[in-house]
């Protein structure tokens, strides 16, 4: 699911960015969580945004804002080629 995330599948972003901001199998990290959901939505994923707006009453704005900067620079490094193993949120 990881590596699918990390390769730019929307779906798999939203459940794995769910998963981070659960801390469901994975360690909670919700500022991934909401950079991997705001890739899912800038692709077009109705659901993505659904869970975004809800993330968003629930995540501090510095912690969202992060997470904005972390899908810009994970979705620049895709459109570079950079291989998907170089994108891992911090244990």
């Amino acid at each position: 699911l990881k590596a699918a995330a990390n390769a730019g599948e929307p779906r798999a972003m939203l459940v794995y960015g769910t998963a981070l901001f659960n801390g469901d199998g994975v360690p909670e990290n919700r500022t991934w969580a909401y950079a991997m959901v705001s890739r899912a939505a800038a692709k077009g994923l109705a659901p993505a945004r659904a869970t975004l707006e809800e993330m968003d009453q629930l995540i501090p704005l510095e912690d969202r804002k992060q997470g904005v900067a972390i899908a810009q620079a994970l979705e620049a490094r895709s459109q570079a080629g950079v291989p998907p193993a170089a994108a891992k949120p911090p244990a």
